[in-house]
């Protein structure tokens, strides 16, 4: 073997390799954006079914102006986290040409991250209320079922009527 021979072998080697790293960072590139595509779909299902949700809250009396509100707030940033994903999306698919491509798809990258936070920060928010405006609703429903039992019942005085704790704790067993 020749020094002209071993030359051009790691010459043909390192070639090589540059080609699998490019196609490896490729790989990854679509891994990220499914992952991307998957976790805004999820949020989006997310807002469907808290939209639900509010609806059926409203048709029972509630007063779901706050958990609207906070539905709209979620809704935007639902949307901002999809231009996020697109700008990130279309830079990952542009990185496999250069360096400088790539570092501003990290970047837009981390912008996503960014967005992604403030989504589920948002989500957290609007879960957390909609949990506390349930229990609003089911103690009410104790109480006026307490209530309703109390005035349907006969030879009981108002005086005699167990308390909400206790109904609610009775009805549930």
């Amino acid at each position: 073997v020749t020094n002209a021979k071993m030359r051009t072998q790691i010459k043909e080697l390192k070639e090589l390799w540059h080609q699998v790293r490019k196609e490896q960072r490729w790989i990854v590139t679509q891994l990220i954006n499914s992952k991307q595509d998957n976790l805004v779909g999820i949020y989006v299902r997310y807002g469907e079914r808290v939209e639900t949700q509010i609806a059926k809250l409203t048709e029972q009396g509630v007063d779901g102006a706050v958990l609207e509100e906070l539905l709209a707030k979620y809704r935007e940033s639902v949307e901002e986290l999809k231009v996020a994903q697109g700008e990130a999306k279309t830079a990952w698919m542009d990185a496999k040409s250069s360096p400088e491509a790539m570092e501003h798809a990290r970047e837009l990258q981390q912008v996503f991250r960014e967005k992604a936070k403030e989504t589920k920060a948002s989500l957290r928010n609007l879960l957390q209320e909609m949990k506390e405006v349930r229990e609003q609703v089911g103690g009410e429903e104790a109480v006026e079922e307490t209530t309703e039992a109390a005035e349907t019942s006969e030879g009981t005085s108002p005086g005699t009527e167990m308390p909400a704790e206790e109904t609610a704790t009775a009805t549930a067993e």
